[in-house]
Protein backbone atom coordinates (compact mmCIF):
# COMPACT_ATOMS: atom_id res chain seq x y z
CA UNK A 1 0.00 0.00 0.00
CA UNK A 2 2.31 2.69 -1.25
CA UNK A 3 1.63 6.64 -0.14
CA UNK A 4 2.98 9.34 -1.82
CA UNK A 5 3.04 12.02 0.97
CA UNK A 6 4.31 15.54 -0.52
CA UNK A 7 4.22 18.85 1.37
CA UNK A 8 5.50 21.85 -0.60
CA UNK A 9 4.17 24.54 2.23
CA UNK A 10 7.04 25.11 4.49
CA UNK A 11 4.84 27.66 6.98
CA UNK A 12 3.59 25.13 9.09
CA UNK A 13 6.14 21.56 9.84
CA UNK A 14 4.29 18.67 10.18
CA UNK A 15 5.18 14.87 11.23
CA UNK A 16 5.07 13.73 7.53
CA UNK A 17 5.98 10.21 8.93
CA UNK A 18 3.19 9.91 11.45
CA UNK A 19 0.58 11.53 8.81
CA UNK A 20 1.75 8.65 6.32
CA UNK A 21 1.15 5.80 8.39
CA UNK A 22 -1.84 7.42 9.49
CA UNK A 23 -3.15 7.02 5.54
CA UNK A 24 -1.92 3.38 5.28
CA UNK A 25 -3.41 2.91 8.98
CA UNK A 26 -6.85 4.00 6.99
CA UNK A 27 -6.26 2.30 3.78
CA UNK A 28 -5.99 -0.96 5.79
CA UNK A 29 -9.30 0.12 7.84
CA UNK A 30 -11.17 0.73 4.59
CA UNK A 31 -10.37 -2.65 2.82
CA UNK A 32 -7.97 -0.37 0.28
CA UNK A 33 -4.86 -1.75 1.18
CA UNK A 34 -3.54 -2.91 -1.91
CA UNK A 35 -4.23 0.81 -3.49
CA UNK A 36 -1.95 3.77 -3.94
CA UNK A 37 -2.47 7.28 -2.69
CA UNK A 38 -1.00 10.49 -2.89
CA UNK A 39 -1.01 13.02 -0.44
CA UNK A 40 -0.10 16.66 -0.69
CA UNK A 41 0.29 19.23 1.90
CA UNK A 42 0.16 22.70 0.53
CA UNK A 43 -0.77 26.22 1.60
CA UNK A 44 -4.00 28.45 0.84
CA UNK A 45 -2.54 30.15 -2.13
CA UNK A 46 -2.02 26.96 -4.54
CA UNK A 47 -5.70 25.32 -2.83
CA UNK A 48 -7.51 28.31 -3.96
CA UNK A 49 -6.06 28.03 -7.80
CA UNK A 50 -7.20 24.29 -7.40
CA UNK A 51 -10.60 24.87 -5.83
CA UNK A 52 -11.12 27.29 -8.47
CA UNK A 53 -9.90 25.15 -11.51
CA UNK A 54 -11.25 22.08 -10.60
CA UNK A 55 -14.46 22.62 -8.72
CA UNK A 56 -15.40 26.69 -10.08
CA UNK A 57 -15.31 28.23 -6.87
CA UNK A 58 -13.22 31.28 -5.36
CA UNK A 59 -11.14 30.93 -2.18
CA UNK A 60 -9.40 28.24 -0.87
CA UNK A 61 -10.97 25.17 1.07
CA UNK A 62 -9.61 22.54 3.19
CA UNK A 63 -9.18 19.40 1.47
CA UNK A 64 -9.52 17.85 -2.07
CA UNK A 65 -9.51 14.59 -3.34
CA UNK A 66 -9.52 13.06 -7.03
CA UNK A 67 -10.00 10.01 -7.74
CA UNK A 68 -7.87 8.20 -10.25
CA UNK A 69 -8.09 4.88 -10.65
CA UNK A 70 -9.43 3.28 -13.98
CA UNK A 71 -9.42 -0.21 -15.32
CA UNK A 72 -5.62 0.89 -17.12
CA UNK A 73 -4.43 1.06 -13.33
CA UNK A 74 -6.57 -0.53 -11.12
CA UNK A 75 -3.90 -0.28 -8.48
CA UNK A 76 -4.47 4.16 -8.04
CA UNK A 77 -7.04 5.10 -5.77
CA UNK A 78 -6.42 9.18 -6.05
CA UNK A 79 -5.05 12.07 -4.72
CA UNK A 80 -5.82 14.29 -1.79
CA UNK A 81 -4.38 18.26 -1.43
CA UNK A 82 -4.56 19.62 1.77
CA UNK A 83 -4.23 23.21 2.85
CA UNK A 84 -2.06 23.23 6.15
CA UNK A 85 -2.36 27.03 6.16
CA UNK A 86 -6.39 26.27 6.44
CA UNK A 87 -5.91 23.74 9.30
CA UNK A 88 -3.40 25.47 11.48
CA UNK A 89 -5.70 28.88 11.10
CA UNK A 90 -9.18 26.71 12.07
CA UNK A 91 -7.03 24.85 14.73
CA UNK A 92 -4.18 26.97 15.43
CA UNK A 93 -2.97 24.79 18.57
CA UNK A 94 -4.20 21.38 16.86
CA UNK A 95 -3.33 21.47 13.17
CA UNK A 96 -1.84 18.25 13.46
CA UNK A 97 -4.91 16.64 14.22
CA UNK A 98 -7.05 18.98 11.68
CA UNK A 99 -4.53 18.05 9.09
CA UNK A 100 -5.57 14.68 10.26
CA UNK A 101 -9.26 14.87 9.92
CA UNK A 102 -9.03 16.21 6.36
CA UNK A 103 -7.11 13.14 5.32
CA UNK A 104 -9.96 11.29 6.51
CA UNK A 105 -12.38 12.80 4.84
CA UNK A 106 -10.75 12.82 1.70
CA UNK A 107 -10.22 9.31 1.74
CA UNK A 108 -13.16 8.66 2.33
CA UNK A 109 -14.36 10.95 -1.00
CA UNK A 110 -12.07 8.42 -2.43
CA UNK A 111 -13.78 5.41 -0.83
CA UNK A 112 -17.27 6.75 -2.55
CA UNK A 113 -18.65 8.55 0.37
CA UNK A 114 -20.32 11.74 0.07
CA UNK A 115 -22.20 14.25 1.45
CA UNK A 116 -24.36 16.11 -0.42
CA UNK A 117 -27.48 14.35 1.39
CA UNK A 118 -28.45 14.50 4.66
CA UNK A 119 -28.24 10.65 4.85
CA UNK A 120 -24.69 10.50 2.87
CA UNK A 121 -23.79 13.72 5.30
CA UNK A 122 -24.60 11.23 8.45
CA UNK A 123 -23.17 7.77 6.87
CA UNK A 124 -20.08 9.59 6.29
CA UNK A 125 -19.75 11.30 9.88
CA UNK A 126 -20.27 8.41 10.94
CA UNK A 127 -17.26 6.72 9.32
CA UNK A 128 -15.28 10.07 10.10
CA UNK A 129 -15.25 9.12 13.67
CA UNK A 130 -14.98 5.35 13.41
CA UNK A 131 -11.43 5.96 11.34
CA UNK A 132 -10.84 9.35 13.44
CA UNK A 133 -10.72 6.86 16.69
CA UNK A 134 -7.99 4.41 15.03
CA UNK A 135 -6.01 7.38 14.59
CA UNK A 136 -5.94 8.94 18.54
CA UNK A 137 -2.64 9.09 20.37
Amino acid sequence: MPVDLRSEQRRRPLNGRQLKKDAEILLEALGLRRKTLSVLLTDDRRMARLHERWMGEKGPTDVMSFLEGDAAQPDLLGDIVISVETAARRRPAAAFQEVRRYLVHGLLHLAGHDHRLLRQRQRMQEQERRLRLLLED
